[in-house]
């Protein structure tokens, strides 16, 4: 039901009233400069008439992700014989600020899992990207998704493989080798992210968004030290449940 004058309609209400939203800004910039910066361009933005319920009353309309197993084959015309193989896990929270740092580790062991097994022992697949998504609207979720690239006739043998690779990590858990590897590279990665303008983006706008503690690069790394393998395993039974 999508038209272009719907679209542009939605669009001018979300985006289109500047003065009541919040701007978060970061980077290698001095407070005062970042004032005077403020005053000149972001306090003489003029007013709107927008919709009173869209500014103060936000609601959740309903939007799920859907229960169970679900398959989509989308065909897309080409000269070479590629597909993209997209899988993708959800997993509501009970405690997410821990289930989200758990949902990191149990996602970056799955990508060095997937790379060894798929792509380096079995040259089944070109590229692997597992990747996760931890966010508190409209319910505190985590989300991990597996996105691999192979030759159009393994596609259904590289879903089952991920289903099985997926199956046999959650319900045995990760090895503490694994674990400790995993844990030393997130901390590497997260401490590069330090001096990150996006990075302190990010943990400012979700903290505005979830109304809770910030969780900054300091606060991450204390949780993630403080994480056992047995949190982290329980999480990974919980999330395949």
């Amino acid at each position: 039901k999508a038209t272009p004058e719907r679209i542009i309609k939605v669009w001018k209400e979300c985006f289109g009233c500047p003065d009541w939203f919040t701007f978060v800004i970061t980077g290698n910039l001095e407070e005062k400069e970042a004032l005077r910066l403020c005053r000149n361009y972001l306090a003489s933005l003029p007013k709107t008439k927008h919709r009173k319920d869209i500014v103060n009353d936000w609601r959740d309309v309903g939007i799920k992700s859907i229960k169970g197993v679900h398959s989509r084959k989308v065909c897309v015309p080409g000269e070479e014989k590629l597909a993209s193989v997209v899988v993708t896990y959800n997993y509501n929270c009970s405690n997410y600020t821990k289930d989200a740092i758990c949902c990191d580790i149990v996602s970056q062991a799955f990508q060095t899992r997937c790379m060894e097994e798929l792509r380096e022992k079995d040259g089944a697949v070109y590229a692997v990207t597992i990747h996760n998504e931890n966010t508190t609207i409209p319910t505190p979720q985590c989300e991990i998704t597996a996105e691999l690239s192979c030759s159009t006739y393994d596609v259904e043998n590289i879903k089952s493989r991920i289903f099985e690779m997926w199956d046999y990590m959650s319900k045995n858990g990760l090895s503490d080798e694994e674990f400790l590897r995993v844990k030393k590279f997130l901390n590497r990665k997260t401490l590069n992210d330090n001096d990150s303008a996006n990075k302190w983006a990010d943990c400012l706008t979700d903290s505005i968004l979830s109304n809770e503690e910030m969780l900054s690069p300091s606060v991450y790394l204390s949780m993630l030290t403080s994480l056992t393998i047995t949190e982290v395993n329980d999480f990974g039974r919980r999330f395949h449940s």
